[in-house]
């Protein structure tokens, strides 16, 4: 599984379906060895994963457990439709950080509904600047 440092975070890149029967298991030890090893942050970047299902949920969730009672912090990046459909599936889709890999702020994305919440004022913003400049304009034509 190919690792790449990035600030003071470490990116786990898993290369196939985590799912029973071995990759789940072994993203889960991979990511305790790294936390046993000194590693603070890490973040698990599942943009080359195909599918998921309870077995590798249940690693990244046992994962997560480690990571806060030893003070540390695991974040899934880059999941595709299809795996992150299957996450948010489980009541504990919350638990996981979501986040882009390359993020520079190295923070998790804003819930769905914060960044709706902002695409709608930005949109609002956006619709009365355009409604006050086409005033304006049709002002100057009446005269």
């Amino acid at each position: 599984m190919p690792n790449k440092a990035i600030g003071e975070r470490l990116v786990l890149s898993p290369l196939e379906p985590l799912v029973a029967g071995g990759p789940a298991d072994a993203l889960e030890r991979h990511v305790r060895q790294l936390f046993h090893s000194g590693y603070r942050c890490l973040v698990v970047d599942l943009s080359n994963v195909p599918a998921i299902d309870s077995a590798g949920i249940g690693a990244l969730l046992r994962a997560q457990a480690a990571a806060a009672r030893t003070n540390r912090t695991l974040r899934i990046a880059g999941a595709r439709p299809d795996v992150m459909r299957d996450l948010d599936m489980t009541p504990l889709a919350d638990v996981f950080q979501a986040s882009e890999p390359d993020a520079p702020w190295g923070g998790a994305l804003p819930s769905p509904a914060v960044r709706i919440a902002a695409a709608t004022l930005v949109g609002t913003a956006l619709g009365a600047a355009l409604v006050w400049a086409g005033s304006k304009t049709w002002r100057r034509r009446k005269r």
